[in-house]
């Protein structure tokens, strides 16, 4: 995955944990409901499909016969998990027809042995995923093996395969990030809909809804701000001389100063920065104060939440988006 990618994916699954924390407060919620159980499908999606993106090509053969042993051993795996769960349902016909050790998949001709995987995983397929767990099934399982099975059929040098998969993993991701982005969207606007009756928890989830990513020569923060809300970022990251592009994507102005409080609003002459603007913000020597200690971001919307992408760097910004000088926090 690329570092934005994993940073959001990272937000994501912090986000989550703190909604299966709080499930009590929201979970009669069908809206709410639907909007979570949609990004965590994404969010597991997203880690399969890191999986294959991520498998190393470089000592890769051409031997078929590795092909054949990955499917094979994926489909003896999940036949044993099928004969015990079939003499569970005492269900004997099913059982007999998956009743096959390790070799019979690996002993044969490799059309029997393609007709036995693909078996195999239609007879997994049958049942609901749920009901196979205590026989160590899992859905992963199901999506490796059927993923095997092709690179097996298709008899080609295990590398390209490699590669191809890599390929369409990839692409796969980038349409599951966008997925989380689009529940998102609505989600945000349903927790912020409880601010009146639930004020902390929204702070809460929106709290874990803000991305840092600290490093490779600059410091990136994405924040999700809810409406009427502060949020900080960059404690005693910069100094004289640094630079702030702010990229302000939400339909909402928001404020931007210099603050002494966690998560508290601006305490210097704040910026406003227009609706989907950007603007580079850039700290003179006169700006920094014994107690400067964060860079604030008021949204002033009663209604909406706003998303808000900064970037600093140590030195003039290379943007070429309006500046702005920021002014010090009054003594």
């Amino acid at each position: 995955m690329t570092e934005e990618q994993t940073n959001y994916v990272g937000m994501s699954k912090t986000n989550m944990a703190y909604m299966t924390l709080k499930i009590l407060i929201w979970t009669l919620n069908l809206k709410i409901t639907a909007r979570v159980n949609a990004i965590k499908a994404y969010i597991t999606d997203i880690e399969n499909n890191s999986e294959i993106q991520e498998a190393d090509t470089s000592g890769a053969t051409k031997d078929q016969n590795n092909l054949w042993f990955i499917a094979g051993d994926l489909a003896f795996h999940i036949c044993t998990g099928l004969k015990a769960y079939y003499i569970d349902e005492n269900d004997t016909v099913n059982f007999t027809e998956v009743n096959y050790n390790f070799w019979d998949f690996m002993k044969c001709k490799k059309l029997k042995a393609l007709d036995r995987m693909k078996l195999i995983l239609t007879k997994a397929s049958e049942i609901t995923i749920g009901d196979l767990v205590d026989y160590q099934i899992v859905a992963a399982d199901l999506t490796k093996l059927h993923t095997a099975i092709a690179d097996f059929e298709a008899s080609q040098p295990v590398k390209r395969i490699m590669v191809a998969n890599r390929a369409l993993a990839t692409a796969k991701i980038a349409e599951d990030v966008k997925g989380i982005m689009k529940e998102y969207v609505s989600l945000d606007l349903l927790i912020d809909a409880m601010k009146r009756t639930q004020p902390d928890f929204v702070k809460g989830y929106h709290d874990t809804r803000m991305i840092y990513d600290l490093g490779h020569g600059h410091n990136t923060a994405e924040l999700n701000v809810g409406p009427e809300m502060c949020a900080t970022a960059f404690e005693n990251k910069f100094e004289a001389g640094y630079s702030f592009l702010i990229r302000n994507h939400a339909d909402v102005g928001i404020l931007v100063g210099l603050g002494l409080i966690a998560n508290g609003k601006p305490e210097s002459t704040p910026v406003t920065i227009p609706a989907k603007t950007d603007v580079v913000l850039v700290v003179p020597k006169e700006a920094i104060g014994m107690l400067t200690r964060f860079l604030s971001i008021q949204n002033p919307s009663k209604l909406y939440s706003a998303n808000v992408t900064i970037i600093m760097s140590e030195g003039e910004s290379e943007s070429k988006a309006e500046k702005i000088v920021l002014t010090g926090i009054p003594k």
